[in-house]
């Protein structure tokens, strides 16, 4: 691996890793074998994740364009259908949690 441009490229490879050089444990991270795979993986699956990111940006435009989600016509049934969840256990009605983001709080599911 050689350092060109402020690039990592591993020659084995064809890696590029863009990086700032002095990360540290970069080396232990960074190893030949765990580029190798990454390159395994983008030959492998390269073009399926193009055409799958493509498919999200046409997605995402066409949502902006007529301001609406949908649904699949197949899953019409299971939307309109008469059914129900189970009642959710004892247990889980009177809990107490914490998030990350606004300490403790309580919940009571009826």
């Amino acid at each position: 691996m050689s350092w060109q441009l402020g690039r990592l490229v591993s020659e084995q490879t064809g890696v590029e890793v863009r990086a700032p050089r002095d990360e540290p444990r970069q080396g232990e991270i960074l190893t030949p074998e765990a580029l190798a795979f990454v390159a395994d993986l983008q030959r492998r699956f390269g073009g399926r994740r193009d055409e799958l990111l493509a498919a999200r940006v046409a997605r995402r435009e066409q949502i902006s364009q007529t301001g609406t989600l949908d649904f699949l016509d197949e899953t019409r049934d299971v939307r309109e259908g008469d059914w129900q969840v189970a009642p959710a256990p004892v247990a889980a009605c009177h809990r107490r949690g914490a998030f990350a983001m606004g300490g403790m709080y309580e919940e009571y599911v009826e």
